[in-house]
């Protein structure tokens, strides 16, 4: 992951990080958190619904519950993983192509440049004197010059925030590992398909658990509200499922 350039600070633009106060903040893996969240929550819905889906309603045996849900994690997996890469791989040549616009435009026409800065900086309130100091400070420093212009006009990060390969990969590994883990009750067929399944629902909804607690955690919300907002998206999409598959069922 490259690291972000400094961002403008209470203290003055450009301020270095190692000068900052560290205030326990727990920005620092947010893309990463996200990444795994919306993996496992996808894996985990998939996984789950598919479960009650062919073992409570359809009444397949062991080995087809456990080959359609791992057939679906790994196919899921690998979908997220290459819609994650290009996704990435396209922001990542937009950031590219548009900082190099940028700097073409700052060695090229940097009045025209300054003056953009100075309406961005007039716009969010500050006086004229104010703009007079930050214009200064920013067009004195080439890179926070660009770093400026592309997140302040263009609303874009200065820099590629994550390498695409790590993000699409993340995303894929933990969907795998949220789809993979509810199918193992019926890999052995040592129990009734029926209570297989409601081990498999038991292990989805331990997943969901820990992701709903982890995600508060760094949120900072309360342990239970995340548990409870996870588990109510997670079984509450297997419910609909279950109903769907109901519906439908008599009539094929």
């Amino acid at each position: 992951m490259s690291t972000p350039p400094a961002q403008p600070s209470a203290a003055g633009p450009g301020l270095a990080p190692s000068h900052a106060i560290d205030e326990g903040h727990k920005a620092h893996g947010a893309d990463k958190l996200e990444d795994s969240v919306f993996g496992v929550l996808d894996g985990v819905i998939t996984a789950v619904s598919l479960s009650v889906a062919t073992a409570g309603v359809v009444r397949l045996d062991h080995a087809g519950v456990f080959l359609t849900v791992v057939a679906a994690a790994v196919a899921g997996a690998l979908s997220m993983f290459s819609g994650a890469l290009l996704s990435a791989r396209g922001k990542r040549d937009l950031v590219a192509r548009e900082r190099a616009r940028e700097e073409r435009e700052v060695d090229e026409k940097p009045e025209e440049e300054r003056r953009e800065v100075h309406d961005i900086y007039r716009a969010r309130g500050f006086t004229e004197e104010e703009t007079e100091i930050l214009l200064r400070r920013i067009t004195s420093d080439r890179k926070l010059w660009i770093d400026t212009m592309m997140r302040d006009e263009l609303g874009l990060p200065p820099e590629v925030e994550a390498e695409p390969l790590t993000h699409a990969g993340t995303i894929g590994a933990y969907y795998l590992l949220g789809g993979i883990l509810p199918a193992l009750p019926f890999l052995t067929g040592w129990l009734p398909v029926f209570q297989e399944l409601e081990l498999s629902v038991a292990i989805a909804s331990a997943e969901l658990a820990a992701v709903g607690v982890f995600e508060a955690h760094y949120a900072g919300k309360r342990w239970f509200q995340g548990l409870g907002e996870i588990l109510l998206i997670g079984l509450g999409t297997a419910v609909a499922v279950l109903l769907v598959t109901l519906v439908l069922q008599p009539g094929l």
